[in-house]
């Protein structure tokens, strides 16, 4: 052992250094408590979607073509007139401007053509 007073002679064994890094608290939660927690402070909120003139401007189109292809002039017999059909038939569903029976009832016409 050292004398206290003694500030020349160096310590025989350094002391431990602290690693790299923060130090732990102890409070850490699990991934499964943080889930819950984000869930909670997330629980209100609905997912924001902006109407943009793009989008209104689709439904536009898709309802022309649609118009287009449900008056018996469009050509489905080409393979690329009925990919391009079941295409926009596909968006006008998922846009809403479809129902799901018209979405069958246009399927049907598309694939029987």
């Amino acid at each position: 052992m050292k004398d206290q007073n003694d500030k020349r002679t160096r310590e025989l064994i350094d002391p431990p250094k602290r690693g790299p890094g923060r130090p732990k608290t102890g409070e850490a939660m699990t991934p499964a408590e943080r889930q819950r927690a984000y869930r909670e402070r997330n629980a209100g909120h609905q997912a924001w979607v902006r109407p943009t003139r793009q989008l209104e401007r689709a439904k536009q189109l898709i309802e022309a073509e649609l118009a287009e292809m449900t008056s018996g002039r469009s050509d489905f017999g080409r393979p690329y007139h009925r990919n391009r059909a079941s295409g926009m038939a596909d968006m006008a569903l998922v846009l809403g401007v479809l129902t799901q029976d018209e979405y069958a009832a246009l399927n049907d016409k598309i694939r029987d053509a």
